[in-house]
C-alpha cells in the first residue's frame, strides 16, 4: 500500500546526526567490483552533493578527499564536515549511503559504528537489476514495444531488428549500471562488433541484457519513494530531469505537485510506479526508491509516457534535489544543476560576473565546496525564481554559460 506524505521525507533520524556515504559506484559494489582511481577523481565533486540532506553536526565520507573540509551555509541553513575514514567519527551516528552493498557494510562494521538493519546483498541487487524492472513491467502490462530481455547469445539480433523498428534506433542495458554506463546504442538494425562482444561478456558473465527503442525523448521525471521497514510505500516528490545535449545529467527541476503540461494519463503513469514501490516491499526491499519516468513521441508523433524507464533501489540525485524544497516558497520555481567548474583561477570573477548578469528575482547559491588553489572539478548551484518558468530556463542557461568555460550543453 502506498500512503502520501505531505512535507518532503529525506532521512529519519530522531535527531541523530548522519554521517553519508557518497558509494556512488554502488552497482560495481553489488558486482564485487571497483571504480578506477580515475573514475573516482572525476566524481569526487558530486560527494558534496549531499548538502542537500545535511543538517549541522552531520559528516561526510570521503575517502579520497581532505579531512575536515566543511561547507557552511547560513543562508541554506547546511551545514557538512568531511572526513576520510569512518574511524575518526565517536558517538552515534546513522549511516547514509548511496546504496547498500556489502562493501559498504563492511566499511561500517570495521568502523564500530551500529549497522542498521536493512535489506541484504541478494535482494539489494536482484531488484536494482534491469531484468527484473522488465519482469515488473511484463507483469503490469506496460512493457514499450520493441523491448526485448536477451538470456542467449542467439536473441540479440532479432531484439535488435525489433527494437529499431519502432523507435530512432536501439540501446542495450547491462543488468546492472549507473547513470547511463553500462550501455550502447544504435541506429541501424544490426550490432557493431564491439557491441557484440560487450553483450557476449555480460551474458557469459551470467547477465542478461534488456534492448529498448531509442526513444524520441519529449521530458524525463524521476518519481520518489521511501519504502518503510514496516512495508508502507509513501510518496517523497517528483523532480524533472535535466540532461546536457550528449545525454549525460545536468541537474533536477524541481516540481511542485502540479501535473506536466501534457497532463498524458499522468496519474495513471504514478499509479503504475506506486505499484512498483508496492512490489519492492514484497520483494523485501526497504529504503529509498527512485523510479524514472519517460514522456515521448512515438512514430506517429502522439505523445506517450513509459512509466517505468528504471527502477533505483537507492538514493537518487533527484531525491537529493527534493532536500532543497525548504528554501522555496509558494511560486518559485527551482534548479539544481552539476557544474564543471572552469578553471579554479576564474571562479570567483565568474561568480561576480553571474550574479550581477541575473534579475533580481532570481538568485544562486553554491551548494558544494569550492577552495581557491582546489582540483575539485565538479560541484553543484542551487537557483530559485521567481516570476514566469521561462525565465527561470534562461537562468540555467546563464549560469551553465557563465560558470562552465567549455559548457557540456
Amino acid at each position: 500500500m502506498v500512503r502520501f506524505g505531505k512535507s518532503v521525507l529525506v532521512v529519519q533520524n530522531g535527531g541523530m546526526p548522519s554521517v553519508f556515504i557518497p558509494n556512488f559506484e554502488f552497482e560495481l559494489e553489488l558486482q564485487g567490483l571497483r571504480g578506477s582511481d580515475a573514475m573516482r577523481n572525476r566524481t569526487a565533486g558530486l560527494s558534496w552533493c549531499w548538502t542537500a540532506l545535511s543538517r549541522p553536526g552531520d559528516v561526510l565520507l570521503v575517502e579520497q578527499g581532505d579531512d575536515k573540509t566543511r561547507f557552511d551555509s547560513e543562508s541554506l541553513g547546511r551545514e557538512l564536515v568531511s572526513v576520510s575514514t569512518l574511524d575518526e567519527l565517536s558517538g552515534d551516528y546513522q549511516v547514509v549511503p548511496w546504496g547498500w552493498s556489502n562493501r559498504t557494510r563492511e566499511l561500517v562494521r570495521s568502523s564500530g559504528l551500529e549497522l542498521p538493519k536493512n535489506v541484504s546483498d541478494e535482494v539489494v541487487t536482484r531488484v536494482n537489476g534491469r531484468s527484473w524492472a522488465f519482469d515488473l513491467e511484463a507483469e503490469l502490462g506496460v512493457t514499450p514495444a520493441g523491448a526485448s530481455l536477451v538470456r542467449e547469445f542467439s536473441e540479440l539480433g532479432p531484439a535488435v531488428q525489433r527494437a529499431s523498428s519502432v523507435g530512432k534506433g536501439w540501446v542495450i542495458k547491462a543488468e546492472l549500471g549507473m547513470a547511463g554506463r553500462e550501455q550502447r546504442r544504435g541506429v541501424v538494425a544490426s550490432a557493431d562488433t564491439a557491441t557484440l562482444r560487450w553483450v557476449k561478456a555480460c551474458l557469459k558473465a551470467g547477465q542478461p541484457v534488456v534492448v529498448e527503442p531509442y526513444l524520441d525523448l519529449v521530458a524525463e521525471r524521476g518519481l520518489q519513494y521511501q519504502v518503510h521497514p514496516t512495508g508502507r510505500a509513501e510518496r517523497v516528490g517528483h523532480t524533472e530531469l535535466l540532461t546536457t545535449s550528449k545525454g549525460q545529467y545536468r541537474g533536477s527541476r524541481l516540481l511542485s505537485e502540479r501535473k506536466p503540461d501534457s497532463e498524458l494519463a499522468w496519474e495513471d503513469v504514478y499509479s503504475i510506479a506506486d505499484m512498483a514501490a508496492a512490489r519492492l516491499s514484497d520483494a523485501g526491499y526497504c529504503g529509498p526508491v527512485g523510479i524514472d519516468v519517460a514522456e515521448y513521441r512515438d512514430q506517429d508523433g502522439n505523445r506517450q509516457w513509459r512509466a517505468l524507464q528504471d527502477v533505483n533501489a537507492r538514493f537518487t540525485m533527484g531525491r537529493l534535489a527534493l532536500g532543497w524544497s525548504d528554501v522555496v516558497v509558494a511560486g518559485e520555481y527551482a534548479s539544481w544543476l552539476q557544474i564543471r567548474w572552469g578553471p579554479h583561477e576564474r571562479v570567483p570573477e565568474l561568480w561576480s560576473l553571474l550574479t550581477e548578469s541575473l534579475p533580481e528575482s532570481t538568485r544562486v547559491e553554491r551548494t558544494s565546496v569550492w577552495k581557491e588553489g582546489g582540483n575539485v572539478a565538479m560541484g553543484q548551484v542551487l537557483i530559485v525564481s521567481g516570476g514566469e518558468p521561462e525565465q527561470h530556463q534562461l537562468a540555467e542557461k546563464l549560469v551553465v554559460e557563465t560558470l562552465e568555460v567549455h559548457p557540456t550543453g
